[in-house]
């Protein structure tokens, strides 16, 4: 499961409650894009591109401002039993506020935060002018066939976890240093300890990898509250991989806003039902 970093002044929301949001009008220099359009056009071409490749949507999260004018989410998808996710976030605005975004990576890999940074495998921005359904169409499309590609980086992660030896000693000691380094609340951190006893955990993944602690954290990970799971989720990776010897052989894109206008297009995103 995953989440999306704190906005100040966010509340959760449905989609039947976006949907409701009223789109401004278009003029000559702005071009509005409907919170309800970018759900529903963010799933299509995702599952469009994801499904034929074994993703399937396992849960989503919405935050809207408290007039509506400004939208944050997260949709993540899972592939098969491998234990790992591939992430969406986005943002968008009804009061020229911010540009469109869609970040895309493995879960841990993608951020979204109130200061408007965005980094992740693949980013999208668009400012809200010209043509922008026919831009996001593209860029939606080429991002997530892109993320596809990158999702063998993580897979990676995931396999060189199973094949590390660990035992108990070896989980107390890594949920230790992830608690003094902060890595994990103190709450969180009772929790992961919790989970790697239990026998569910131990009949699920067993107690005899890397991959078996790891994922002791990310359950536990589950209980932190919705505006910091992303951040915490990446720190959390971030630091297992490192404690294990897993390189990082990924270059991040963190790209700034500012998108020129695109040509116009007959081709348009199909509108939202």
């Amino acid at each position: 499961m995953v989440g999306m970093i704190a906005h100040c002044g966010t509340i959760p929301a449905t989609l039947d409650e976006l949907k409701a949001i009223p789109t401004p009008e278009r003029t000559g220099t702005y071009s509005p894009l409907g919170h309800y359009d970018f759900i529903y056009n963010a799933h299509k071409f995702a599952d469009n591109v994801l499904s034929t490749k074994g993703f399937e949507l396992s849960s989503e999260r919405y935050q809207v401002s408290k007039d509506g004018g400004r939208l944050f989410f997260v949709h993540s998808y899972k592939n098969g039993t491998t234990g790992i996710e591939m992430c969406a976030a986005g943002r968008n605005s009804l009061d020229k506020t911010m540009s469109i975004c869609l970040a895309i990576g493995g879960v841990g890999r993608v951020m979204i935060c109130d200061n408007l940074m965005v980094s992740g495998d693949i980013v999208v921005f668009r400012r809200h002018i010209g043509d922008i359904f026919s831009y996001l169409k593209e860029k939606l499309v080429l991002g997530f066939h892109d993320a596809t590609d990158q999702w063998n980086n993580l897979k990676l992660d995931a396999e060189r976890l199973q094949i590390a030896p660990a035992n108990t000693p070896d989980a107390h000691h890594f949920f230790v240093q992830a608690r003094q380094e902060k890595v994990l609340k103190p709450r969180i951190f009772d929790r992961a300890i919790e989970e790697w006893h239990s026998s569910s955990h131990s009949q699920k993944f067993g107690r005899d990898s890397a991959w078996s602690i790891y994922n002791a954290g990310t359950e536990a990970l589950k209980h932190v509250p919705v505006g910091v799971t992303l951040q915490t989720h990446r720190r959390f990776h971030d630091f297992a991989t490192s404690h294990f010897g897993i390189q990082e052989v990924r270059a991040e894109v963190s790209l700034g806003d500012g998108e020129s206008t695109q040509q116009r297009s007959e081709e348009r995103l199909l509108p939202a039902e």
